[in-house]
């Protein structure tokens, strides 16, 4: 896998930009386990969807704001023009957006009760009681997430790194911050899932958006269904890996 841009781009700051994307989000992370319980919000999507939300809009803002000279270069790195043919892009986007309207309104209120074979169903972690509201501030945060994934690729690129490597350190990192779950009370075995998980996505995210015509679509499809699917699971099957 050969790198797409063979030229390093000494006009963006590598470094800084590496160190900017970490910190947001571990401090992200820390303040949605911290902060928001401090002020009474706790770390719940189903109890907190609004207040969620709103906390991750304003991490999307922050690294919009950021990173947005390195996203209006996204072409220099990509195969093809991004968002080139915008009649395609809309309809992408409407499809994404209907399907997870159709899952939200008829599959979750049709899923069996949930069940939390640890002890009392109020402590299982969120996704295990998933309802409609939790994916509202899921996506904001998947949205976030894929923002930072996007400025990782790009830095990385322009740092004259082949996709081969780009792709291991997207991997990599990407699990390394799911481990971060262990600070909401996620059971251990839970974290390991959604760690092993994240390494194999962050591998693919790199390949969809330097590689794939309309791949960070894509990239986001396959990373809000993971969610869904979980949800399915947890509902229908003794929850493996979960507890």
């Amino acid at each position: 896998m050969d790198n797409p841009i063979p030229n390093v781009r000494s006009d963006i700051p590598v470094v800084q930009n590496l160190v900017v994307l970490a910190l947001f989000w571990v401090m992200a992370d820390l303040a949605y386990y911290f902060a928001l319980p401090a002020l009474g919000y706790g770390a719940d999507y189903n109890d907190y969807p609004v207040e969620i939300s709103i906390f991750y809009l304003f991490w999307v803002g922050l690294a919009g704001i950021y990173f947005w000279p390195l996203y209006a270069r996204w072409p220099e790195f990509a195969r093809w023009p991004t968002l080139s043919d915008r009649r395609i892009a809309t309809a992408l986007w409407t499809i994404m957006f209907a399907a997870a309207i159709i899952y939200i309104r008829t599959v979750i209120p049709n899923m069996s009760p949930s069940t939390w074979p640890e002890g009392n169903i109020a402590d299982a972690p969120d996704i295990i009681v998933a309802t409609a509201d939790y994916f509202l501030p899921k996506s904001i945060e998947i949205l976030f997430q894929q923002l930072l994934v996007l400025a990782l690729v790009l830095t990385l690129s322009a740092a004259g790194r082949p996709l081969l490597q780009v792709v291991i350190t997207c991997s990599a990192l990407f699990g390394v911050m799911h481990l971060l779950m262990i600070l909401g009370g996620t059971p251990l075995r839970g974290v390991l899932v959604f760690s092993i998980s994240a390494t194999v996505f962050g591998a693919l995210m790199p390949m969809l958006i330097l590689r794939v015509r309309y791949g960070l679509a894509l990239s986001v499809v396959m990373h809000w269904s993971f969610y869904a699917v979980i949800v399915q699971i947890a509902r229908t099957a003794p929850h493996p890996g979960l507890n």
